[in-house]
């Protein structure tokens, strides 16, 4: 089974922010060498053009704050002004794109805000760094000393509700589907946020 990348509501962002690859031989819309948008202000998988940290509230870097409990709506609101100012300094609009789905599905078309299409000039990143959003600070462990369990409790949430993952390393939330996952819940984007919320935003 190729290996994928589960998608947590938070990290959507940084799907979105990235860019999507999708599998030639699956259809499947999946994000490589996700990258965090904490230190991370590239829109290409694995660049790394912004200062590091993650501040609360955005203090220090000037960047606005994700948190595990925003709305949609607050979501779109935040990638929505990056993405406009991308264009406004040059970068090409891209209405077409497609907005990632829930973990392991294509995304379907959405137009609720402007989106910069790759490859994104560099002016254009410089110019907009300090709309880049900043990804929660409960998932990363450079930024939370309880990660470690508390990623363990995630993985354990989602294979308790038939989502089989492991983790990749001990930094982040990256992670791959067990060999023995042939199919992915309908729900799996409901139960992944579930699951984070409740490992991470616990405060255990």
């Amino acid at each position: 089974m190729t290996p994928r990348i589960l998608l947590v509501p938070a990290l959507i962002l940084a799907a979105v922010l990235s860019g999507c690859a999708q599998d030639p031989d699956t259809g499947i819309t999946r994000v490589a060498e996700l990258p965090r948008v904490s230190s991370s202000a590239g829109t290409d998988a694995g660049t790394s053009n912004a200062p590091t940290g993650n501040t609360a509230d955005g203090e220090g870097s000037g960047r606005p704050q994700m948190r595990l409990d925003d709305s949609p709506e607050r979501r779109d609101q935040l990638i929505g002004a990056w993405n406009a100012c991308l264009i406004a300094h040059g970068a090409t609009a891209d209405n077409g794109r497609n907005a990632p789905g829930a973990a392991g599905q294509s995304g379907t078309k959405s137009d609720t805000y402007p989106r910069a299409a790759d490859p994104v000039p560099d002016t254009a990143k410089a110019a907009c760094t300090n709309l880049l959003p900043l990804m929660p600070k409960e998932l990363e462990a450079a930024t939370n000393p309880k990660f470690r369990d508390q990623s363990v409790a995630w993985i354990s949430c989602l294979r308790d509700h038939g989502i089989f993952m492991h983790l990749l390393n001990a930094q982040n939330l990256d992670a791959n589907y067990d060999d023995s996952m042939t199919s992915i819940p309908d729900n799996a984007g409901d139960i992944d946020q579930k699951c984070t919320l409740q490992a991470f935003g616990s405060g255990k």
